[in-house]
């Protein structure tokens, strides 16, 4: 089996020309594998703010080589108001006025229906499961993909993980400091972090947080974000990882990039973990593959000097 890929172009209708047009990249296995069962659960995939979707490259690869359809995409737009990013698609009006009541990802109805569309292409026919729909992320786009993952809005979405990730509001948005805002908590959630991490460290006044503590946010979203306890929630912090941990490479001469902590060690390390965690949440969670459970809960269960905390609720 070779992991390929192909692009699409596809319009955003609620956002305004020349910035209603967003590319996604979608991995796919061409050919037959005895080791994977179509169709395939797809994962949906939303990069941070002014980052390319190629950083993720490698953990699309990952997940079609274990049983996924991958998507990626990238989108330039002015987003927020005022402001042209790279973007994974944020709705604005959603965050700010009427947050729990609309989905926030303004860029996931479009990438559904063309989904829906591409379905019955030679690529993907009989290998893709639209009703197994996963979304996942980094930083803001990792938010987005826990803001989201409510089958209310998108009966497809099965499940949702996210690093470096989490739903404190904005202090400018007249929220108390430290406000947790609360997430969707019916399906699977894997919230992932780095104890190194210094970009949520050295953006920590944007939430009215006075230390800045690279945990205490996530933390502090897993404990008080859901309002469920079916032990299907998870918290994995990666001990000495930081915010860029699982991107392959981060184009630092954009403006509002945070620099990050240094990591002790070389972050193919972390990469190959998280992969490991990500793809058997995925098959174990998700697919209902016992094999691919079992090692999900070995992977967090057994000592590794890579994993700083786990929690389950």
């Amino acid at each position: 089996m070779k992991v390929r890929s192909f692009w699409r172009s596809v319009k955003v209708e609620s956002a305004k020309s020349p910035y209603d047009t967003i590319h996604l990249k979608i991995y796919y296995p061409e050919g037959k594998s005895d080791s994977i069962e179509f169709p395939l659960p797809v994962v949906v995939f939303f990069s941070a703010v002014n980052c390319e979707s190629s950083i993720y490259h490698w953990l699309a690869i990952a997940l079609v080589e274990s049983g996924a359809i991958v998507v990626t995409f990238n989108w330039v737009a002015e987003n927020p108001p005022g402001i042209i990013n790279l973007t994974p698609g944020v709705d604005v009006n959603s965050w700010r006025k009427s947050y729990g009541k609309l989905p926030t990802a303004s860029a996931l109805p479009s990438i559904l229906n063309e989904l829906e569309l591409l379905r019955s292409t030679e690529k993907l026919q009989g290998k893709i499961d639209l009703n197994r729909v996963i979304l996942g992320g980094h930083s803001i786009g990792g938010r987005i993909a826990l803001e989201n993952a409510d089958p209310y809005w998108f009966p497809s979405v099965k499940a949702a993980f996210a690093y470096g990730s989490h739903c404190l509001a904005p202090v400018a948005f007249d929220y108390f400091p430290g406000t947790v805002r609360e997430l969707p908590s019916k399906l699977p959630i894997l919230l992932m972090g780095g104890t190194q991490d210094g970009v949520i460290a050295k953006s920590s006044n944007s939430y009215g947080l006075l230390g800045k503590d690279p945990i205490a946010p996530l933390v502090n979203t897993f404990k008080e974000g859901f309002s469920s306890n079916n032990n299907d929630k998870y918290l994995v912090l990666f001990e000495g990882a930081n915010h860029y941990s699982i991107a392959d490479s981060i184009d630092f001469t954009q403006e509002n990039i945070y620099t990050d902590f240094p990591t002790p060690r070389p972050q193919i390390e972390y990469r190959k973990l998280i992969a490991s965690i990500i793809k058997n949440f995925i098959q174990g969670l998700v697919c209902e593959n016992l094999s691919a459970a079992n090692q999900f809960n070995r992977l967090l269960k057994i000592y590794n000097p890579l994993i700083a905390k786990v929690e389950l609720r």
